[in-house]
């Protein structure tokens, strides 16, 4: 499995698409697929998305995470690191950042790779650099 992190609007996305010849039939989006389909294509974006909203109707992200990438162990997972700047007044705005921070943090620890992206610069952090 891969994992690529990094801010918002870095192009994660854009990077993940070049690097591993990926085109947008390849994505699944975890702000809107169900949780039976979001491990089903080569690419699930917006995890942190997908985090919190399992997390929110009562499952575990870190759990759903481990049994997609069982059935589907070459996925590349794209998150947006959330877990930085301000923390949220609301209540749930806060569970809901921190559910997507562990089950990236999981993401990560399951990972061969991990990239991070800032500013469209892809860093390798994780594994070796795959060609």
């Amino acid at each position: 499995m891969i994992f690529i992190t990094g801010g918002c609007c870095q192009s994660k996305r854009s990077f993940a698409k070049k690097k591993f010849s990926l085109s947008d039939k390849d994505f699944t989006d975890g702000g809107a697929c169900t949780f039976e389909s979001a491990f089903s294509r080569r690419a699930l974006c917006h995890f942190e998305l997908f985090a919190a909203r399992a997390a929110r109707s009562g499952r575990d992200p870190i759990r759903l995470l481990e049994a997609g990438v069982t059935l589907n162990s070459g996925i590349i997972i794209i998150a947006d690191e959330i877990g930085s700047g301000i923390v949220p007044e609301d209540k749930q705005l806060r569970a809901d950042r921190e559910a997507a921070g562990r089950a990236a943090c999981a993401a990560a620890g399951l990972a061969d790779t991990v990239y991070r992206v800032c500013c469209g610069i892809p860093m390798l952090i994780k594994g070796a650099v795959l060609f």
